[in-house]
């Protein structure tokens, strides 16, 4: 009867010790296990009118932990009435494909010869391309950089602006670490054909920029929902402990009432 009384009791225990193991595993953030938080950022270039060729320059940053995988991809549409130039992207690397229209590139982030040694917690990388004015600017262009290796990505996407202001700068995830050095200033990085940045407020803004366009639309996520899965999981760890030592009174109670009839 004691060998029954015990093997009810452990097996009590290991069903809410386990209920207790799967409610703190999912929630356990996707952050806590060492994934890589690519962020993307693009500088306005302005006073661009038909026929013009212009050199953009896109930076990108990884606030870690983790490296960013070889899947991390890097894929850039033109804005509205502008088309890249071949072989602008990649500086004929080859980690790059363009369409036939040459509006849309996709690159395989860490083979590209501008963006390759992107490491993290390290400052931001920056690049250039360029885009040939063949129509009227419409709505702006979009830089996008994604990974299976990044749960975050509220920072991955940034506008292409012609003729309007800067995107706003990208923010780390709210589980990111460690924290990055600060990027050089764009305006630092060599480049074969320089932009003039001027700092005055921008005399033409497009007009039919779709809503959320610029990345900007989307607020750094709220981990509140992260502490209370914690609690919770505290809870359940409580509710196992507290099941163990209820089984283990009654198992002790069982064991004396055994005791006292024997006695009788």
């Amino acid at each position: 009867m004691r060998e029954r009384g015990t093997s009810l009791a452990a097996r009590a225990a290991t069903v809410l010790l386990s209920a207790a193991v799967l409610v703190l595993g999912a929630a356990l953030p996707s952050w806590a296990d060492g994934k890589a938080d690519l962020a993307v950022r693009a500088m306005a270039v302005r006073e661009v009118k038909l026929g013009d060729t212009v050199t953009m320059r896109l930076g990108v940053v990884d606030y870690g932990p983790a490296a960013p995988a070889s899947s991390a991809r890097l894929t850039l549409q033109a804005p509205r009435g502008t088309r890249f130039v071949r072989g602008s992207v990649d500086h004929g690397g080859g980690a790059c494909e363009i369409n036939s229209l040459d509006t849309r590139v996709v690159c395989g982030l860490t083979r590209t010869q501008q963006w390759k040694d992107v490491q993290p917690g390290g400052p931001m990388v920056w690049g250039t391309f360029q885009l040939v004015v063949v129509g009227k600017i419409g709505s702006v262009g979009s830089a996008v950089v994604s990974c299976s290796c990044d749960p975050y990505s509220p920072n991955n996407r940034t506008a292409l602006v012609l003729n309007g202001n800067n995107p706003p700068a990208p923010k780390p995830g709210p589980h990111t670490s460690p924290t990055p050095s600060k990027s050089a200033s764009p305006s630092a990085t060599p480049s074969p054909t320089p932009v003039e940045m001027p700092t005055e407020a921008s005399p033409v803004v497009p007009t039919d920029v779709a809503p959320g366009a610029d990345g900007s639309g989307s607020a750094p996520e709220d981990d509140s929902g992260v502490d209370l899965l914690f609690v919770i999981g505290g809870a359940a760890v409580v509710l196992a402990l507290g099941g163990l030592g209820f089984a283990v009174y009654l198992w002790r109670n069982s064991s004396d009432d055994e005791d006292d009839e024997a006695g009788e």
